[in-house]
């Protein structure tokens, strides 16, 4: 009896449809493909190519796929089915009651190869709803056949004592596969379609037949590596489903004239410059995420509303200004040293955080000493109080470049060097722009 290989494959399909993720809304890097139909068979006995023969036998096959390249996917194949043939030996003087050789056996291969797709941009447009594709692969083989011989085509039982019937042949070894079809699309996941599959395999023994001269009698079956001439193929109808997020194999792909990453069909500015490609809004056109006329790929703060002058980034105002010296005149550092005081490591988290508000901005950091020692020494402890403030913002995250420094020593007082006050106020530093 033939198995209905149709009802499996049925089955398979309906249980990946339903294992399927539902929240996955655009084609992927994988695809299953379920299909089903007739086999055929060409060897020692003849051939029963283009259904010249009856019975029909089924099968069915499993593709899994891999998109490369518009032009290629990588493809894994698992075929399975019946497949049998019958053959009158006629003009070998044989007797009557064993003209006829028969074997009907169960097979299964897998191989590993590449698919190549003629809607790939070059032949066929990639959003092409009718997509045509050739594949090549190799692998293995495995069969378990039976033999007989009698005076009708599959006769499964021994009459004659003096015939031997063939045990069950068990084989396995590789195979090479070639095939093509085509793939109908009705969405961006589904589609359907036809392949026609041929699997040669390395070996002549499965059919229980290996030459073009019968003997029942003998071992029929001997292996003979030189003839490796039997095969059998598939015609088949199924589906293609893909899976995951991206461009899958089997699947066609959306069509993007400018490659911002926005189909055609959704773009409403088809020829996006390369510079903004990256900067795209929803419908393909160049971003202003934050609504300040100038488009994210110039806006260093594309977040951030600002003013054409400062790149994007806002103004640093008079009250920002105010507010990161009020922190600068507290900065504390180690008597007659550039080294800060424990005390004085919050404010300067404070003045990073406030320069990382505006990226494009550029400061000078300056340092100044009251008058006390000599001229020369304040100068360099100036110098290099200013520098520790830099070496400070540049560890914590502020570009190098945005920042200077420079010391003044005792030479630009705010205050009166005469007082303990006015000495306090004049050792300090200052941020400007």
């Amino acid at each position: 009896m033939q198995k209905n290989y149709f009802k499996s494959i049925a089955f398979a399909a309906i249980a990946c449809l339903i294992a399927a993720p539902a929240q996955a809304q655009s084609p992927g890097t994988h695809s299953l493909e379920l299909s089903g139909g007739i086999r055929e068979y060409m060897g020692d006995l003849g051939s029963s190519m283009g259904f010249a023969r009856r019975p029909d036998y089924q099968g069915g096959q499993v593709n899994f796929g891999y998109y490369v390249s518009p032009a290629l996917d990588l493809v894994t194949n698992f075929s399975f089915g019946e497949i049998g043939y019958s053959r009158k030996w006629e003009g070998f003087n044989l007797r009557k009651e064993y003209q006829w050789q028969s074997f009907r056996a169960n097979t299964m291969d897998l191989t590993v190869g590449a698919r190549y797709k003629l809607n790939n941009g070059s032949i066929l447009p990639e959003d092409a709803k009718i997509a045509p594709y050739f594949q090549a692969g190799v692998g293995g083989f495995y069969a378990f056949t039976q033999t007989t011989w009698g005076p009708d085509a599959y006769v499964q039982d021994e009459f004659y004592a003096d015939v031997t019937k063939k045990r069950a042949v068990t084989d396995m070894n590789g195979a090479v596969q070639g095939a093509f079809g085509v793939n109908v699309y009705l969405t961006e996941r589904i589609g359907l379609r036809y392949s026609f599959t041929a699997t040669y395999t390395m070996s002549d023994i499965w059919d229980g037949a290996n030459g073009g001269t019968p003997d029942p009698v003998n071992n029929i079956a001997v292996h003979k590596l030189w003839r490796t001439n039997d095969m059998y193929a598939l015609h088949a109808v199924g589906f293609t489903y893909a899976i995951g997020e991206g461009m899958g194999t089997s699947v066609k792909k959306p069509k993007d004239k400018d490659e911002d990453g926005v189909p055609d069909k959704y773009d409403l500015c088809k020829n996006t410059e390369a510079k903004y490609r990256r900067f795209v809004d929803s419908v393909g056109c160049p971003a202003d995420t934050d609504k300040d006329g100038i488009l994210d790929a110039d806006d260093k703060c594309p977040d951030v509303a600002g003013t054409v002058a400062n790149q994007g980034c806002p103004d640093v105002s008079e009250d920002v200004m105010k507010k990161l010296n009020e922190y600068a005149k507290t900065i504390l550092f180690d008597s007659g040293k550039a080294s800060f005081q424990k005390q004085t490591f919050p404010v300067l988290q404070s003045i990073t955080a406030i320069l990382k508000e505006y990226p494009s901005a550029k400061f000078s950091i300056e340092g100044h000493t009251d008058n006390s020692g000599k001229e020369a020494t304040n100068q360099k402890l100036s110098e290099d109080r200013a520098a520790a403030v830099k070496g400070y913002l540049v560890e914590n995250g502020i570009a190098n470049d945005r920042l200077t420094s420079a010391g003044f020593g005792q030479s630009k007082p705010i205050d009166s060097n005469k007082t303990k006050a006015g000495k306090a106020n004049n050792r300090r530093v200052e941020v400007k722009l």
